[in-house]
């Protein structure tokens, strides 16, 4: 697996995109689930849904779809899909030799991941997923995901797109054959804490969204691993309401927070057992202003 130079303008992806090598296709695996009214509206008579005559056929609505690049070129409708997609985590890009419907096969094997007695849904199409993906499987592992795929280019954080090139492509995995996903104990926990920052993010823009208008996504998600890396120093890792408490206060203040000696402070008090809660009302009035001019 090698990793490509980021691609830091649309106008540069849509060139790659639209001009596949000989005997290659590039797909736009799009996770609907997102705005699956909008996406089912601009794609649906040219989507393939991944979940179609598999075990999650119930969820069909929220299923991953795949559509052929040269279809959304020839409907003209590229500037619709980049504008739904906008910010979101839903939208990646496959180029292979396969057509649609063996790609589509392929993914039936990893509609869910096992690990030990544990089976849960694998949103693999969620681009925050990918790339949990690259950082945790192993090589064997990463060969059984990639196989049939030359190259797999999604956004990062920041919206430039990165691109795995797969030098060992293979066939597909075939109905019948013993192939699982399956990850250890150790690899199921690390996706566990890897997801944690968007668990807290999302919980963020429930009920604090103008919080987080301040700051890009990439900044976002930085200031929230921060604030649960803080969490389980000070002990609160088993204590969601204390847990997001401390990422409003990092969002309230950002990066200078650190420099803070009432923060400090704060931390002090809260290992040696005062609650969250007193020690924040314990600060002194112009502690946040100082925070945020700072």
């Amino acid at each position: 697996m090698i990793i490509a130079d980021k691609i830091k303008d649309q106008d540069t992806l849509f060139e790659l995109l639209k001009n596949p090598e000989a005997d290659s296709f590039w797909f736009v695996l799009i996770d609907a689930a997102f705005d699956a009214k909008k996406i089912s509206k601009l794609t649906q008579s040219f989507s393939t849904s991944l979940y179609e005559h598999s075990s999650l056929e119930e969820y069909a609505e929220l299923s991953p779809i795949l559509v052929p690049m040269s279809r959304i070129i020839e409907f003209g409708i590229w500037p619709k899909l980049l504008a739904i997609c906008n910010s979101r985590p839903m939208l990646s890009f496959i180029k292979t030799t396969k057509n649609i419907e063996e790609l589509k096969n392929h993914f039936q094997y990893v509609h869910h991941a096992i690990s030990g007695h544990k089976k849960w849904i694998l949103r693999f199409a969620d681009t925050r997923t990918i790339a949990l993906l690259f950082a945790n499987l192993d090589k064997k592992q990463k060969e059984l995901l990639f196989k049939p795929m030359q190259s797999w280019l999604w956004p990062d954080r920041a919206g430039n797109y990165l691109m795995y090139t797969n030098n060992k492509t293979g066939e597909i995995w075939e109905k019948g054959v013993a192939e699982e996903l399956e990850l250890s104990d150790q690899q199921f926990a690390d996706f566990i804490d890897q997801s944690a920052p968007d668990v807290l993010l999302r919980q963020l823009s429930e009920q604090f969204p103008d919080l987080l208008e301040k700051y890009s996504p990439e900044k976002s998600y930085q200031l929230s691993s921060i604030a649960i890396k803080e969490s389980k120093e000070i002990g609160f890792e088993n204590n969601q309401n204390s847990t997001l408490s401390l990422a409003v206060l990092w969002l309230i203040c950002g990066e200078n927070l650190a420099k803070q000696p009432e923060y400090l402070e704060l931390k002090h008090k809260t290992s040696n057992g005062q609650t969250l809660q007193q020690a924040l009302s314990e600060l002194p009035s112009y502690f946040f202003e100082k925070s945020i001019n700072n």
